[in-house]
């Protein structure tokens, strides 16, 4: 399960690949709905959560800014998150992208049936990275489910621009250029959580 997929258009990217150890993340991911913040975001009938900040480097990303009490200030998530930096950093250099990155913000996303996420970027000095930790097969009932619940994204950097829709499973690691447009096409079935870090690039 180590295989990855990268998707090349001019200076933009979207690696496809997967992350072995995403059951660490799962006692994170129930949240208090108190701290749900969607309403101020891109998505529609989903939960957006903070997860976690380096309260210097959060200012660099184009991103809601969290206040300390949003944040868990979690020693165990802390030590995930730069677990994750440190594997994604290799799993870059396998691939021939080479980027001095350093994580800054992370938030989890808990999409509900009928869930979606319109189209948007995250900003040109940042690497986003998706991982899911829990992803359903959707049905096929009206022969398009392949796209349900996908991640979809648009590579405008080249000529001609490159489109791709990712299913998501439980495990899949989705890494962009910040300025990658992408969202979510329309939910099925649940759960379908994931962890969102912004990486500053250096």
């Amino acid at each position: 399960m180590n295989e990855s997929n990268l998707y090349v258009c001019g200076n933009q990217f979207i690696l496809d690949t997967y992350y072995k150890d995403f059951e660490d993340l799962k006692p994170f991911m129930d949240k208090d709905p108190s701290k749900d913040y969607s309403h101020e975001t891109s998505s529609f009938n989903a939960w957006q959560f903070p997860m976690w900040r380096d309260p210097v480097l959060a200012k660099q990303i184009s991103h809601r800014p969290y206040k300390d009490s949003d944040i868990d200030n979690n020693k165990d998530l802390e030590d995930i998150v730069q677990k994750i930096a440190k594997w994604t950093r290799k799993r870059l250099y396998e691939n021939c992208i080479y980027y001095d990155i350093e994580p800054a913000v992370s938030w989890m996303m808990d999409y509900k049936e009928g869930g979606w996420q319109s189209i948007h970027s995250h900003g040109k000095r940042c690497i986003t990275q998706v991982i899911y930790t829990d992803a359903q097969k959707e049905d096929d009932t009206d022969g398009k489910g392949f796209l349900h619940g996908a991640f979809y994204a648009f590579m405008t950097d080249g000529n001609p621009p490159c489109y791709k829709a990712l299913l998501p499973t439980p495990g899949k690691c989705i890494i962009t250029k910040g300025d990658v447009f992408h969202g979510v096409y329309p939910v099925r079935s649940t759960p379908r959580k994931c962890l969102i870090i912004d990486y500053v690039t250096t």
